[in-house]
């Protein structure tokens, strides 16, 4: 399953039965015996069970009560209170797959049409399509997650997120307008340091499943 920062590989049960793992947005159960599998995708975080009998449990939307010292005094640290009492969508997928793990069957791709909603309305999809056609990396377990113009310094800021971490570098195209500089930046848009540039592309090799790039056109 993925979680922030990665994919986890977990087993159906620790300490508690039934164990609830948290994840993001998909999780892949596969069969020791011949690979074939069931992935779970969701469009917001959730958890998940799994049963010896072969049934999953899945958490849609939860609402804690808050915890309270000696039943009178709130924990400052578990604000939450109250109920909600709209009504909520909760979009999820299943489907099955043939030998192969999460990688080779390309969940993480799968999940992300679940999270774009395409069962959304035409024109929001429309517009979603288009901004993801500005900027697009070679590697497609590589995902802009969010472009923006930059709140400190010239350019435009990239948000990137890959599940896993690639194994080679991944390109970076603008199809509206020419690279002319790239650099990798902090969460807080302060440049860490030059990225490679060339014929209008730039190259990044990933620090981590997330990165922030900040580009700069050419004029």
């Amino acid at each position: 399953m993925d979680t922030p920062g990665g994919v986890v590989t977990r087993p159906p049960r620790r300490i508690y039965q039934p164990t609830f793992w948290p994840l993001q947005h998909f999780i892949h159960l596969q069969d020791d015996d011949d690979g074939s599998g069931l992935a779970v995708l969701l469009a917001m975080p959730g958890a998940i069970s799994f049963q010896p009998d072969g049934s999953i449990e899945l958490a849609a939307l939860r609402n804690a009560t808050r915890e309270k010292i000696l039943g009178i005094i709130g924990v400052p640290g578990n604000p939450a209170v109250g109920h909600e009492k709209m009504d909520y969508a909760f979009d999820y997928a299943l489907f099955f797959t043939q030998a192969g793990d999460w990688q080779e069957n390309d969940i993480p791709s799968a999940a992300q049409n679940v999270v774009n909603n395409p069962w959304d309305s035409p024109d929001r999809a429309a517009l979603r399509s288009h901004a993801a056609s500005i900027i697009t990396t070679d590697c497609p377990d590589v995902c802009v997650t969010a472009f923006k113009t930059a709140s400190r310094g010239e350019g435009i800021i990239v948000r990137l997120y890959a599940p896993s971490l690639p194994e080679s570098d991944v390109i970076i195209a603008a199809h509206h307008f020419t690279i002319n500089k790239a650099f990798l930046c902090d969460a807080r848009e302060r440049d860490l340091g030059p990225l490679e540039v060339r014929n209008g592309v730039a190259r990044v090799a990933m620090p981590g499943t997330s990165a922030t790039i900040r580009l700069v056109p050419g004029y």
